[in-house]
């Protein structure tokens, strides 16, 4: 399955928690867990680069971190508190 169209709606927000398979971002060597702090850009292919804090299996923070991910491919595990 391909990336979705760079017109599409992004499938999170900063403050989401998403999971990637390795295979859907650059440059994965396993899954990744992150609580997106930023979404920086949409490239051309439909990938979004986002920055965040990488959360360990052990539910503590790890490092900061930049990402390209496919948003086909991003599973939002916890959404963060929305403010009306």
């Amino acid at each position: 399955m391909s990336a979705a169209p760079a017109h599409a709606p992004v499938p999170f927000a900063a403050g989401d928690v998403i999971e990637v398979d390795a295979e859907h971002y650059n440059y994965g060597t396993e899954r990744l867990r992150l609580r997106v702090e930023e979404i920086l850009r949409r490239f051309g292919n439909g990938w979004i680069e986002v920055h965040g804090v990488e959360i360990h299996w052990t539910g503590a923070d790890g490092d900061q971190r930049f990402a390209a991910v496919d948003p086909a491919h991003v599973r939002v595990t916890k959404r963060a508190r929305r403010v009306a």
